[in-house]
This record gives C-alpha cells, sequence and structure tokens, in this order.
C-alpha cells in the first residue's frame, strides 16, 4: 500500500510533553515544526482556518509548519503533544524554540522552511481505533523519556518513524468513517463499553456479551468485526493490555498489572503482549525503568 510519508524520512524530535488538568482558553500558536497532539483522555478544540476540529479520547491531529490555530483545552483532558521535524538538518537542530511565534533570530527562509519539509499542506485528523490506541501511547510514553535522555536522537527518530507509520496506517483506513455510518454502530458501541468496564473478571465469555447486548452470536460477530476490524476476543486482549500498560507505568509488578487486567495466568499475558505490543512486558517494563534512570 502507498503510503504519504516519504520512504528517506528522517525525523528529528524538538519537543515533547505530556500535559493533563489544564485550560487555555483560544489561546494562538504558530509553529515552525510539525505538532501532533493526541487525546488519550477528555476534549481539545482546535480551530485552523476557520474550521473547528473537536478532539476526544482515541483522536489525534497533525498541523503542518506555520499553520496559525487557536487551541480550547477543557479541565482533566491528557494529552500528548510530539514537535518535530521530518528531515534531520544540522541547521534546523540547533533551533531550541519550539513555535515560530517565539523565534526571534534571523535565519534564512530555506532553513526555517524548507520544501522538504512540506508533507502535508493542511491538518489532518486521525481516530485511531483500539487496537492502535496502546501502541500509540506506548510510542508516546517512549518519546516523552527519551526527550529528557541525552544522547538519545537516534532512538528517538526510531519511535518518531513508527509513530508516522501508524499515523499513515490510520489515514490510508478511508473506510473507517464509513464503517460509523452502518446501522450497527450503535450496538457495537454498547458492546464496546460492556467489553470497557468487565475486561478486568477473568471468567467473561462471549455468550455473557451476547445476552446482554439481546443480540445473536452470529450477528454480533459479524458486525462487530465489519465496525472495529477486530473480533471481539481481539478488541477484549485489546482492552487489558492497554490497561495493563497503565498499571505497569502507574509502578505495579506485572504479576499485579496482569492481574488487574484480567488475565487468568502469566504465560497468556506475556504472550498476548508481544503479540499486540512487540515485546515482552519484562522487555517493556525494562526499557521504561531504564529511559526514567537516565532521567535522574
Amino acid at each position: 500500500m502507498k503510503t504519504w510519508i516519504p520512504y528517506d524520512v528522517s525525523p528529528f524530535l524538538r519537543a515533547m510533553r505530556r500535559e493533563s488538568g489544564v485550560i487555555f482558553q483560544d489561546m494562538r500558536f504558530i509553529d515552525y515544526d510539525y505538532v501532533f497532539t493526541y487525546i488519550s483522555d477528555g476534549v481539545l478544540t482546535y480551530k485552523i482556518d476557520g474550521i473547528e476540529f473537536t478532539i476526544d479520547s482515541g483522536k489525534g491531529i497533525l498541523i503542518p509548519p506555520f499553520t496559525p490555530h487557536f487551541t480550547t483545552i477543557k479541565c482533566n483532558t491528557e494529552m500528548y503533544v510530539v514537535h518535530f521535524d521530518m528531515y534531520s538538518m544540522p541547521e534546523r537542530m540547533e533551533l531550541n524554540l519550539v513555535g515560530a511565534n517565539m523565534y526571534s533570530g534571523t535565519l534564512d527562509e530555506t532553513v526555517l522552511s524548507p520544501r522538504r519539509e512540506k508533507v502535508i499542506n493542511s491538518a489532518e485528523l486521525y481516530h485511531f481505533d483500539f487496537s492502535e490506541r496502546a501502541h500509540l501511547k506506548s510510542i508516546l510514553d517512549t518519546l516523552e523519556n527519551l526527550f529528557h535522555v541525552e544522547n538519545s536522537i537516534l532512538q528517538a527518530k526510531s519511535e518518531l518513524i513508527k509513530m508516522l507509520d501508524l499515523i499513515s496506517k490510520c489515514r490510508s483506513n478511508s473506510e473507517s468513517v464509513a464503517k460509523r455510518e452502518l446501522g450497527a454502530w450503535p450496538l457495537v458501541m454498547r458492546a464496546s463499553e460492556y467489553i470497557e468496564n468487565n475486561y478486568a473478571d477473568v471468567n467473561f465469555t462471549n455468550d455473557a456479551l451476547y445476552e446482554k447486548m439481546n443480540t445473536s452470536k452470529s450477528y454480533l460477530t459479524v458486525v462487530f468485526k465489519e465496525v472495529t476490524g477486530l473480533t471481539i476476543h481481539q478488541y477484549l486482549q485489546n482492552v487489558r493490555i492497554s490497561h495493563s500498560i497503565e498499571n505497569i507505568l502507574s509502578g505495579m509488578t506485572l504479576d499485579e498489572a496482569r492481574k488487574k487486567a484480567g488475565f487468568l495466568s502469566y504465560h497468556s499475558f506475556a504472550r498476548t503482549f508481544k503479540e499486540i505490543i512487540g515485546v515482552t512486558p519484562s522487555r517493556y517494563q525494562f526499557e521504561i525503568l531504564n529511559n526514567n534512570s537516565g532521567r535522574n
């Protein structure tokens, strides 16, 4: 599948932050780098070129350089904000400030706004499905840690490429919007909410879900896969892994994290974790602890 990300992309992490519980009232920003904002909880509103984008949990927006935007953030919103260049250039890497409106020096326009940086011309909104959210959040947490570690440019570049790949796949899934128009969407949303509320139950069964939704097994099985792209079991496992990551990041042991997330055995937890995240739970925990120690 053809991707919108150039094959020779070599991103540079300029700034990375995670914010929560802040309020901005129509603050105006303009940046000379790309800004990707992902909402893990809460609501944020962007106004760009007269168009209002409302971004809630599971959504992200990518804003190209030199795009004026107004931001309104409500209380209890947790978000990740990544500033990055598509290409690493020594001259641009020396720019320490984030935001063109904050830049007060003199610099050749080809350095401040090189042509090869113009990968997209306008802001784009993305809706990540549940199978993508845990992966994306893991990448963003790693980037946040790396931003505070010296000599981590190459590691950050690797994570940014993963982030861009995930954004690209989300962007190319043009069917996602159409799927939301299916008549089955409300039913699938109720089913997913039930899973979210009961994932920690080690005795969770699909039969209980069918009964609760008051629908046939065959119908819910088919439409759930059509709308989410996942089987009910796959969706449940993604929910559990997402919460297990939150548990690990909160300081729980791996065994505590897997029990809290509803896994009956450590073996099934470790196998599922690696299938979804790409590394074992112990490796993930080690990298998190190692990155945190590098910040001290």
